[in-house]
């Protein structure tokens, strides 16, 4: 609650304490995040969605209103002080925007005032824009999926329906399909790659090299991820916390765990100092079904 909180009573009290008074602008600050979701961030975006459904209830009011869902801003702010932040958002297929082209997106905000023959609440609502989204122009978004390797995007929201026409923009686009189509061929041979290594380690039937197959596979991710040569990290020690394993890190290695082996494995055990990347290959195994045990997944 403590992402959520402070902006959802902030928002209600100025909204409370300004009734119904005749405002040029009231502009909210919210997130690409809330139109796109953001895993290990659901408090983040369930209180940026609420500015988003406040801006629409003063619209249908006839009050001035307008939630200007903000990407990431490079040169100012959390992201420009964490770069682990700005890799992250990056590897999901997003671009971010300069301190200018945040201004400018505040001035249109701040224009979408109500004119005075608007203020029915049936006729602002519509011609009125009361939720502006910057962060999401096809070719910009074409060129930032196109830009990271294919086996380290995780551009999770394109396949969303909500989605579709944007969808079919990005992949209008020559650049787009052209690198679309090439990246998912790579993404695919290297995918088979992994299923061919792990069924010939598995044919000669030594439970040390099917793990060190997955524990390998496990060590790419984790390299594409946070940035770190597959040959800084050891396989049977130190734990991958201690690589820089933070809370959104981990939130997309869990789901990347899910996604490619069916195991659900929660934060506490990602972050154990027990965790190696060969402990983690074996309970991957064990899940498989390629050593025997009950595995540690949940």
């Amino acid at each position: 609650m403590g992402a959520i909180t402070p902006k959802v009573r902030g928002a209600l009290s100025l909204h409370k304490a300004l009734g119904s008074a005749p405002l040029d602008f009231f502009v909210m600050t919210s997130s690409v995040s809330a139109v796109l979701g953001n895993m290990g961030q659901s408090n983040y975006s369930a209180a940026n969605s609420f500015l988003d459904a406040l801006a629409r209830h003063r619209a249908a009011l006839g009050l001035a209103a307008t939630s200007l869902a903000l990407p990431m801003v490079l040169d100012v702010g959390v992201v420009a002080e964490n770069d682990a932040i700005e890799t992250s958002l990056t590897r999901k297929g997003l671009y971010g925007i300069s301190e200018e082209e945040m201004l400018r997106g505040m001035e249109a905000a701040m224009m979408t005032r109500p004119q005075k023959h608007q203020w029915s609440p049936s006729r602002l609502a519509i011609s009125m824009p009361v939720h502006l989204v910057m962060g999401m122009e096809a070719r910009e978004l074409s060129r930032a999926i196109a830009s990271v390797k294919a086996d380290n995007v995780d551009a999770f929201w394109i396949n969303n329906e909500r989605f579709c026409h944007l969808r079919a923009a990005i992949e209008a686009s020559s650049s787009s399909s052209q690198n679309g189509s090439a990246g998912d061929s790579q993404k695919e041979q290297q995918q088979g790659g992994f299923k061919t290594a792990l069924e010939a380690a598995r044919a000669i039937g030594g439970a040390e090299a099917t793990v060190t197959v997955i524990a390998t596979h496990i060590m790419q991710r984790m390299s594409g991820i946070l940035a770190i040569p597959v040959e800084d990290f050891e396989m049977d020690g130190p734990s991958l916390g201690s690589y820089g394993l933070d809370s959104m890190v981990g939130a997309e290695m869990r789901v990347w765990l899910f996604k490619e082996f069916g195991l659900d494995y929660s934060f506490q055990k990602l972050l154990a100092r027990t965790t190696t990347f060969r402990a983690l290959a074996i309970v991957v195994a064990t899940k498989l079904g390629v050593l025997e045990g009950d595995g540690d997944g949940e």
